[in-house]
């Protein structure tokens, strides 16, 4: 019974890490690029020509899919990202900010982007 106990325990715990590690924003642009066309989304992605855009940032991307719609920016850091979002965004936005991304859109295209 105890064997049995344990390897439940480490299988929903595996399954656990499982669903976290896939339901994140991609860890770069050519990921979060990828990730929108895969669902069926056109995407417009900006690299070097980003960069002049706010200190720290890497590149951004705009997706959209019928009246669906997201834009997002990556940061060098997710402490960048996190400065420019409590530097610009107000509290009562649909911006959002995980980790080195800064990003709005509908509900299924934030849902498609991994948020």
């Amino acid at each position: 019974m105890k064997k049995l106990l344990k390897s439940l325990s480490l299988g929903l715990a595996f399954a656990f890490v499982a669903v976290i590690m896939c339901a994140c924003v991609p860890s770069n642009l050519e990921k979060a690029e990828a990730r929108m066309k895969d669902a069926g989304y056109t995407v417009i992605a900006m690299g070097d020509e980003a960069k002049d855009e706010a200190e720290g940032v890497v590149g951004g991307l705009f997706a959209i899919k019928g009246t669906d719609t997201l834009t997002a920016v990556i940061f060098d850091s997710s402490s960048s990202a996190k400065d420019y979002y409590e530097k610009w965004v107000k509290e009562d936005s649909k911006v959002q900010q995980s980790g080195k991304w800064v990003f709005v859109g509908s509900d299924a295209a934030v849902e498609a982007f991994g948020a």
